[in-house]
């Protein structure tokens, strides 16, 4: 019997707090296992946030203390790059899209609808803002975000940070992924 999977879909996410339990030697050889189950041309689809996207998060602004748990534990697109090729990989490719759709949980699903920032259950289960925020700091991040939203400065903020993806995106792209094949 052939075991072996065309495709494999993954989400690696540090608003999901994966990056935490798993380091990069970890993940490598999570990749080696899923390239040896694969069939030849089969390909890994996988969710990432990545080192040089951080800056185009505008809810940094509210949440400073986001970008030192992101600068810790996320990767570079170059390092991913560098491992599913170092495996064998091929044809890896760099993705972005605009999915205003997305209410999944994850850190980046109030890009389209910023009031979801301000809901307490919401952010409670982002294990990235229970592992790195106070109560104060979520609390005080919470007002300052409310209070740009009723003076209507958010939108002029949202815009600026979207100036900061990196050119390989879209400015309006709110999900990353890389594509490989066997």
């Amino acid at each position: 019997m052939d075991n072996n999977k065309r495709s494999w879909c993954l989400r690696i996410g540090v608003h999901d707090g994966w990056e935490y339990a798993v380091g990069q030697s970890q993940q490598k050889i999570l990749f080696k296992n899923i390239y040896s189950q694969l069939k030849s041309g089969g390909k890994i689809i996988f969710e990432a946030e990545f080192l040089e996207t951080l800056q185009s998060f505008w809810l940094l602004k509210y949440f400073p203390e986001l970008l030192s748990a992101y600068s810790k534990c996320c990767h570079s697109i170059d390092f991913y790059k560098e491992i599913l090729q170092e495996i064998g990989f091929k044809n890896v490719e760099i993705k972005g899209i605009n999915d205003k759709s997305t209410q999944d949980g994850m850190l980046r699903i109030g890009q389209s609808n910023p009031e979801i920032y301000l809901n307490s259950n919401i952010l409670d289960n982002m294990p990235i803002f229970r592992i790195n925020n106070t109560a104060s700091q979520i609390s005080q991040g919470k007002k300052r975000l409310y209070k740009d939203m009723k003076s209507k400065n958010l939108e002029g903020i949202i815009k600026s940070y979207q100036n900061n993806i990196p050119s390989n995106f879209k400015s309006s792209d709110n999900i990353f992924f890389i594509v490989a094949e066997k």
